[in-house]
């Protein structure tokens, strides 16, 4: 089979481009041709074996250059020829509209930019239960809400409220769209996607991990944000005995690492918590093997949350808040635990849980490294994946 990927960047950029580049590598290894159409081309030293078609504005919702990126978009599908089209983070009408006309065109859907523009995630701290419409628009203007998401200048907050309107409209003719939970689907159907033109596809990680000796620390992995909730686990820290300790890898916005510090002076943790930067991704097996459990305190809607299933692997419970899509691969006291969304009590509770039962932690590990071989697998994602794709060239 002949597939083009299609996104906005290529490269190390994120967990995307991460997906694209390694399944694109797998299907290739299978005996199928890929080639990758993008916007930026990205670091010309990262490891891929396929053709890269690099087209400046195909993101863009500018007027000024519409006819030639439509053009040169048709001239790369007639280059590559492929039997099928498999967009990822594209949010521009044309283009798809452009590729829909051409090839059998399906999208996996890897955040909620597609129906929400702030991830379904208010400034007050609330989740957003709407569906994409004019109330997003005025609540643009609503501190607490989505204020200063758009421009403040009325005409192009109408714009830009029009061409959004415009992609999603684009994207509910897509022949298929993937997405890595049940949470995120209920959100497609929720803006008026067809229940049965969306299929689940959860991620994948690397085979399971047999580790060694259980270490005794708190691990966090993820970007510092304040949809993360990071400052939450350090309440909760607070409230567990002075010789837990928490390690976080990651880095994020300024503005929020500063917070953390803060709060961590304020609440007396300078000495029970590690910020060891952001590292790579192979390095993080030491950190996995050096913790007891990993916490992942999400305020948002995770779409899948990825860190989950990587822990799992590695033989490490989790405790999570109940998020979005956190619930489809955490059974709750199965692998680790889930907590109301921002209980700090509670999330300390499950903690100290696990802290103190090192046969609890020893038989959620063993089941987690199960489920993942068994649910979370590359070689099951890669063949529901193909089939999927056969599916739809039918």
């Amino acid at each position: 089979m002949r597939i083009l990927q299609v996104n906005q960047f290529c490269g190390h950029l994120g967990g995307t481009e991460v997906y694209v580049r390694s399944i694109s590598n797998e299907l290739i290894e299978r005996g199928h041709h890929v080639a990758l159409l993008c916007e930026e081309s990205g670091n010309s030293g990262e490891n891929r074996q396929y053709a890269v078609h690099r087209i400046p504005g195909i993101s863009l919702w500018s007027f000024q250059r519409k006819d030639e990126v439509i053009a040169e978009v048709a001239r790369v599908v007639e280059g590559e020829n492929p039997d099928l089209i498999n967009i990822h983070n594209l949010h521009n009408s044309w283009v798809t509209e452009q590729l829909l006309r051409m090839r059998p065109t399906v999208r996996y859907l890897h955040d909620h930019r597609l129906f929400c523009p702030r991830g379904k995630y208010y400034l007050s701290g609330s989740i957003c239960g709407r569906p994409f419409g004019i109330r997003c628009l005025l609540n643009s203007y609503v501190p607490l809400m989505c204020y200063g998401y758009f421009t403040r200048k009325p005409w192009r907050v109408w714009r830009d409220y029009r061409s959004f309107h415009r992609t999603l409209r684009a994207n509910i003719r897509l022949d298929k769209l993937m997405v890595a939970s049940r949470y995120m689907k209920e959100c497609l159907v929720q803006n008026g996607f067809n229940e049965k033109m969306v299929d689940v596809l959860p991620y994948f990680t690397d085979p399971p991990v047999e580790t060694g000796s259980v270490g005794d620390s708190i691990l966090y992995v993820g970007r510092l944000l304040p949809e993360k909730g990071l400052h939450i686990l350090l309440d909760s820290l607070s409230l567990l005995p002075g010789h837990v300790k928490l390690v976080v890898v990651g880095n994020g916005s300024q503005q929020y690492e500063s917070l953390l510090d803060r709060r961590v002076s304020r609440l007396g943790l300078a000495s029970r918590v590690h910020f060891a930067g952001q590292v790579r991704h192979g390095e993080l097996k030491t950190f996995y093997e050096a913790c007891r459990l990993v916490a992942v305190p999400s305020l948002w809607p995770e779409p899948f949350g990825i860190v989950g299933i990587e822990a799992l692997s590695h033989g490490r419970p989790v405790v999570a808040f109940d998020s979005g899509g956190i619930s489809d691969w955490l059974v709750d006291g199965e692998v680790g635990f889930l907590v109301p969304r921002g209980d700090v009590k509670a999330l300390a509770a499950r903690i100290q849980q696990l802290l103190e039962s090192p046969e609890t932690v020893e038989s959620m590990g063993k089941r987690g490294r199960s489920i993942v071989a068994e649910r979370f697998g590359r070689g099951v994602h890669v063949e529901k994946l193909l089939k999927l794709y056969e599916k739809t060239c039918e």
